[in-house]
């Protein structure tokens, strides 16, 4: 990735690259269970949905950890990755029939949120914004 440098000086991934990730198929393959074929339409061109395995997300996650930046990509695939798979394993069917197809064609962003009791939050930049009709909130936070 020839812009890794700037972006990760920025702490910003220009969301056009997330949004190919999603049509490209590349995130619903990454979720760590079954490639979801009955969710989206989006798939890897290469590889036909039932024959989808860890191995093809091993190949993903090692190429796009080769542009060298943690921040890269973990912006494009941590949170995804640890806040998808709980919502495709537990989440009740209504809900993940609504909201990931979104996710998967990345027009919306997922994350996992816990708190940590005791643990100072003054550092915490925080910003909000009115998105179709829903409050998203925007922390950036440094590492404790």
């Amino acid at each position: 990735m020839p812009n890794t440098t700037e972006w990760d000086e920025a702490k910003l991934v220009p969301e056009s690259i997330y949004k190919q990730m999603g049509e490209r198929g590349y995130l619903a393959g990454l979720l760590g269970v079954e490639f979801p074929a009955d969710i989206t339409n989006k798939r890897v061109k290469c590889v036909p949905p039932e024959k989808w395995d860890r191995f093809h997300e091993l190949i993903i996650t090692d190429e796009l950890s080769r542009c060298g930046s943690g921040g890269v990509v973990w912006n494009l695939i941590g949170g995804f990755g640890i806040g998808c798979p709980p919502l495709v394993q537990f989440g009740k069917p209504e809900l993940v029939k609504r909201v990931l197809p979104g996710i998967l064609n990345g027009d919306e962003r997922i994350c996992l949120a816990v708190t940590e009791p005791g643990k100072s939050i003054k550092s915490h930049v925080n910003t909000q914004r009115l998105t179709m009709r829903r409050w998203w909130k925007r922390r950036r936070q440094p590492w404790l």
